[in-house]
């Protein structure tokens, strides 16, 4: 390599873990890192994928499992609140207890 030459994966590695340390979320990582990667490919910057996914360490992204919501999940609301609805061909009831 030249002297003024800047090894691309070791730099998207770093850049990794600075916005690891930064405390982002997984998704927001990733968002910045195609970012990055298209604005290399705008300046003619090759990024080889297969390169990318050996070299540069990116961070896990964990999922739960999900559950079917039960009746009483179905009336709670985001914030626990508790909701009582009626059919609308019942009288149209909506009772919100906050």
């Amino acid at each position: 390599m030249a002297k003024n030459e800047i090894n691309v994966y070791e730099l998207l590695d770093d850049f990794v873990s600075f916005l690891m340390a930064s405390k982002l979320s997984v998704n927001s990582i990733i968002l910045y890192l195609t970012a990055v990667r298209s604005y290399f490919g705008y300046y003619d910057i090759d990024v080889i994928s297969s390169k990318f996914r050996r070299k540069v360490r990116m961070p896990k992204i964990y999922r739960e499992d999900e559950q079917p919501i039960d009746a009483k999940g179905a009336a709670t609301g985001i914030k626990g609140e508790t909701y009582a609805i009626q059919r609308q061909d019942s009288g149209a009831f909506h009772e919100y207890k906050g």
